[in-house]
């Protein structure tokens, strides 16, 4: 495959295109001329909050035969962001009219935690709901299983038992959870590759790379990008790759990673003073610190990753993957080659050891939301609640001031 042009942008252009499938299926020639006026951008939807059972791809959900039966639903938000309070589950079901009424419900469960029962009863065994709030601080990741179980008993079913597809129970697909999410603040691994990936998008990234890079390490590089890649829906979002030698200042407006050695990428020693674990004053090994004391030649055998504030702007962030051994920071990029092995990434700060052993370390503390976002997180009764306490303290504090005014005034007369 060849892909030309003399103008940089109609190449770019033309990846993209590549990228959108609802286009690039309408192509059946050998050959296909990319112009300016074709809009190649894959619209990415803004997070939703409603989520039908149905968009996820589940119609109903079948319980057949007696006793317990279980069946769970899982989905996904974006890395960059964590549940909030006001999120809620509302199920849509019916079930048998021949059941223990005295013993049957539904129970569910978020991450194998219970948030709520309801009993199952006759009058409503065609057309019933269940509405529960799900507890922010259940979810800990972005990752979300509703594990539903009806039990099904039967009257005397213990006297004989029965393999026959009653008594049954379904779920309708119009059963939705209501995911209110906000963006996660601070910068830490579990969260990667947030914040280069933002909302399914890319977020405005850009890479300070060495003069002059192997084909091993823009092999591993572009798995590194994969992974991120991962998180991705659309192709819009901006990312950008640099030499250190071209930045020309784009790293002060930019979400910075920057890789390399103090010997291939100079950025590292403009970056040393922010670093947690700094170089020696000759960037042959690293110091340690309060978190841990670095021996020698331990020191000079490591890789290190650190995600924080970026130094130049304090609205982006700055992943640093750096070590003195080029071949040992090139190693240590199997950590980020692959979503299995992110996922052993906690905190922000890693050193990783010549034999690929690491240790993690968190060196600043997750901001605590403003209590006005803590306010508008609330669902709406509880809004309410507070609303009206709130009401009926300025009642009584306008009424004291008032009553001693008035008692004041009385004095004085």
């Amino acid at each position: 495959m060849l892909i030309c042009s003399e103008n940089d942008s109609i190449n770019l252009k033309a990846i993209k295109f590549l990228m959108n499938s609802e286009l690039t299926t309408q192509v059946n020639n050998d050959t296909f001329i990319i112009s300016e006026n074709i809009n190649e951008e894959i619209k990415v939807e803004e997070v939703n909050k409603l989520i039908t059972f149905e968009s996820m791809g589940i119609s109903e959900m079948q319980f057949k035969g007696p006793f317990r039966r279980t069946g769970t639903v899982s989905y996904l938000i974006p890395k960059n962001r964590i549940v909030a309070e006001g999120t809620n589950i509302k199920l849509n079901f019916r079930y048998s009219d021949n059941l223990n009424f005295n013993k049957s419900l539904i129970t569910v469960y978020i991450n194998n935690i219970a948030i709520g029962s309801k009993k199952l009863e006759k009058e409503n065994a065609l057309a019933d709901t269940l509405e529960l709030s799900i507890p922010s601080n259940i979810i800990k990741n972005n990752y979300i299983e509703i594990k539903l179980a009806f039990d099904l008993e039967l009257i005397d079913s213990y006297c004989e038992m029965r393999q026959e597809e009653t008594p049954w129970a379904l779920i309708d697909g119009s059963s939705y959870i209501y995911s209110e999410t906000q963006n996660s603040l601070g910068y830490f691994f579990e969260k990667y590759p947030a914040p280069f990936a933002l909302d399914n998008r890319f977020n405005d990234v850009l890479i300070s790379v060495p003069d002059s890079l192997s084909s091993k390490e823009l092999t591993s590089l572009g798995k590194c990008f994969s992974v991120i890649g991962k998180e991705i829906n659309g192709n819009v979002g901006e990312i950008d790759v640099s030499r250190y030698s071209n930045l020309n200042g784009r790293e002060k407006n930019k979400n910075l990673i920057v890789y390399g050695t103090p010997s291939t990428n100079t950025l590292i020693k403009d970056l040393n003073k922010k670093l947690w674990f700094k170089y020696d004053d000759n960037y042959n090994y690293f110091i340690g610190n309060e978190k841990l004391y670095l021996t020698e030649p331990f020191n000079s055998n490591i890789s290190m990753f650190q995600l924080d504030l970026s130094p130049y702007n304090t609205q982006k962030a700055m992943l640093v993957l750096t070590a003195p051994n080029n071949d040992i920071l090139l190693n240590s990029l199997s950590y980020l080659e692959s979503s299995n092995e992110v996922n052993k990434l906690t905190g922000d700060s890693i050193i990783i050891d010549e034999y690929g052993d690491i240790r993690k370390f968190r060196f600043k503390e997750e901001d605590k939301k403003p209590v006005y976002e803590k306010i508008i997180g609330l669902d709406k009764s509880s809004r309410g609640i507070l609303i009206i306490v709130a009401l009926i303290f300025i009642f009584l504090l306008a009424s004291t001031i008032m009553y001693l005014i008035k008692n004041k005034k009385r004095k004085f007369k």
